[in-house]
C-alpha cells in the first residue's frame, strides 16, 4: 500500500466529514450507513487515539467522537464549517 503523507490524508477525511456534515441534522439511513461503514473505521484506526474522550491527550482540544463535537472545532477553531 502507498504511504500518503498526513496533510493528504487530514484534507480527505475533512472533505469527506463534510458532506457528512453539511447535511440536515436529519439523516437518511445510506448517509448513516455510508459513514458508518465508510468514514468511522478511517477515524477510529487514524485519529481517534488523538482525537476522542478515551485518548489520554486530546491534541489540539479537537474531538472526534460526536458530530457536535466534530462541528464545534477545537483549540485553533472549527474543523468543518458546513456550506
Amino acid at each position: 500500500m502507498r504511504a500518503v503523507n498526513k496533510a493528504s490524508f487530514s484534507l480527505l477525511v475533512l472533505i469527506l466529514l463534510s458532506g457528512i456534515l453539511h447535511a440536515e441534522e436529519k439523516q437518511d439511513p445510506a448517509q448513516i450507513e455510508f459513514f458508518e461503514t465508510k468514514i468511522r473505521p478511517v477515524l477510529v484506526q487514524h485519529c481517534y487515539s488523538c482525537h476522542s474522550l478515551e485518548s489520554d491527550s486530546v491534541k489540539g482540544g479537537y474531538l472526534l467522537d460526536s458530530r457536535k463535537a466534530i462541528r464545534q472545532g477545537g483549540d485553533s477553531g472549527a474543523g468543518i464549517v458546513p456550506g
